[in-house]
């Protein structure tokens, strides 16, 4: 059962190695691995058996996963003075990748932990993908809020992805932003101290070299598409009801799309046990179960986000698996 989230080094090892080569088909393999070989494999839908767990191990994975990304991301970084056009966008585009599966999805994963080093780790991550606000909104603004009209991270009925993407991306910002609002002045906003470092360090790596603020803003945005498409397959159509009060009913299992296709999950740290995430968010990944009762994705993450790209395959495959229950 441990051994399996040693999977989860593969994807930035992968990264690794497409900055290192000059080969184009290993420069965009770390794309194929996450699109054509995971969707693969995920067709098995191995089952794992429940064991005993050793959190301390399973807690040293997780952060030697996301140092090991840390340090691929630096090298990234000082590789790209040199990079021609084509071998920039490519090898963008593929760190892009592991910026959203290893810097957003594990920054998500220590966002949720209560040691103070384990959320600031949790906002390196993010600061590495643009997203730092994410930290906020997510854990006080889309938990409190997911599976309503005003959460924007909750996709719509008969929403495509490339509607979601664009409300996703702004509102989600705006959220952070009146979040902390509510708490801090202007000048105390913590989402603007996010930005202005954001900018500022943008600014720094364009001041060194063009390559390298290009190559950062590419691979920061293909990790935010990422983030957002998971978004969108997660909580696609689902709203909570209203009770006589006016408020919104408990979040619980069934509010949250779930899905426990093997390769994906261990690459996610069990993010697709998303059900279980939102019933419980202080669970960590190692903790989460597949609830039966929840709703059921027919295939893993990998190839749920290639179908949300089509959007009359998705509305075909997922609009009848929505209930009428669950669309008011």
């Amino acid at each position: 059962m441990v051994m399996v989230y040693f999977i989860s080094f593969i994807l930035p090892a992968l990264c690794l190695f497409a900055v290192k080569t000059d080969q184009v088909f290993w420069m965009i393999f770390p794309v194929l691995y996450t699109f054509v070989l995971i969707p693969s494999f995920d067709l098995f839908n191995i089952k794992t058996r429940a064991s005993n767990f050793t959190p301390t191990i399973l807690n040293f994975i997780l952060y030697g996963v996301c140092a090991f990304y840390l340090g691929v991301f630096t090298y990234f970084l000082t590789q790209l003075p040199q990079m021609e056009t084509l071998e920039l966008f490519l090898k963008s585009f593929s760190m892009g990748i592991s910026g959203g599966v290893i810097g957003i999805n594990c920054g998500h994963e220590l966002g949720h932990r209560q040691k103070k080093w384990e959320q600031l780790y949790a906002k390196l991550l993010l600061f590495t993908t643009s997203y730092t606000h994410f930290f906020d909104e997510h854990n006080k603004g889309h938990h409190k809020n997911v599976a309503t009209p005003v959460d924007p991270a909750t996709s719509r009925l008969n929403e495509t992805l490339y509607a979601f993407f664009p409300r996703t991306i702004f509102f989600s910002w705006l959220s952070a932003f009146n979040i902390e609002k509510k708490k801090h002045s202007f000048v105390k906003n913590t989402i603007i101290h996010y930005a202005v470092l954001q900018i500022v360090f943008v600014i720094s790596l364009f001041s060194i070299s063009l390559n390298m603020g290009i190559g950062f803003l590419i691979h920061s945005l293909v990790a935010i598409l990422l983030l957002e498409a998971v978004n969108y397959i997660e909580h696609y159509g689902i709203l909570r009801k209203k009770n006589e009060s006016g408020r919104y009913e408990k979040v619980t299992p069934i509010h949250s799309w779930n899905s426990d296709h093997f390769f994906s999950r261990v690459h996610l740290f069990d993010l697709s046990r998303h059900s279980h995430h939102h019933a419980n968010a202080n669970v960590p990944y190692y903790e989460l179960k597949s609830i039966e009762e929840s709703p059921q994705m027919p295939y893993g993450y990998a190839g749920m986000i290639l179908m949300a790209f089509v959007p009359p395959l998705w509305f075909k495959v997922m609009n009848p698996r929505i209930t009428k229950e669950q669309r008011e």
